[in-house]
């Protein structure tokens, strides 16, 4: 329908999710090998390729964009499940490992489909992107514990204690969001498009929540 109506550039949000679960302590990045899990995930990176199947033979180009979790104001999801657990004061479960997550601000998104609209450079061309530091939970619990001016009650739990009990509640997923490290790189939309970052994670959550 877009091609129909003569739309000359489709910027598609995918997701990080096309990769996998779990990155390690490594950086996913445009080249890196594509493993989704999930149907969602699995979804996102077949839309990715029709995209780019239906470009080929028409005059709109594309860009797409792989954000892992984006989060500003009506948040959803486990972010919006975590605000709630550190409102009401319960006790939040971590383990010894120092995983490490790639999140988004709305703010720095908006800012980025904004240079792809401007830039030629962003034609046909696939991005990452995710704020400039990554975060482990441990420093979001107290990030959000700060915005919501509330102290935290932390318990520290064996990691394979902790996934059992998950997998016992078929939580599996939530386990590895809020556990295991997933990161990605915005390298190549920093310099294809000499793109800058307009706010940190620090600033967003104060001037979101």
């Amino acid at each position: 329908q877009a091609i129909q109506a003569g739309v000359k550039r489709f910027i598609f949000l995918s997701s990080i999710k096309v990769y996998g679960e779990i990155s390690g302590q490594n950086k996913f990045n445009e080249k890196s090998n594509t493993s989704p899990q999930t149907y969602y995930a699995k979804a996102k990176l077949s839309a990715e390729n029709k995209l780019i199947q239906l470009s080929k033979n028409s005059s709109m180009s594309y860009t797409i964009i792989r954000p892992p979790l984006v989060y500003g104001p009506g948040l959803k999801g486990n972010l919006k499940k975590l605000f709630k657990l550190l409102s009401y004061g319960f006790p939040i479960p971590v383990i010894k490992d120092n995983n490490l997550r790639s999140i988004l601000a709305i703010d720095n998104l908006t800012s980025f489909i904004h240079e792809c609209i401007l830039s030629e450079n962003a034609k046909d061309n696939i991005f990452c992107l995710a704020d400039e530091k990554d975060i482990s939970f441990i420093e979001l619990i107290k990030l959000i514990s700060k915005t919501n001016r509330k102290s935290i009650r932390l318990f520290k739990i064996n990691k394979i204690l902790l996934y059992l009990i998950f997998k016992f509640i078929r939580r599996e997923r939530a386990f590895h969001s809020l556990y295991s490290s997933l990161r990605i790189s915005s390298d190549k939309a920093k310099n294809t498009l000499d793109w800058k970052h307009q706010i940190s994670t620090d600033m967003a959550f104060k001037k979101y929540f």
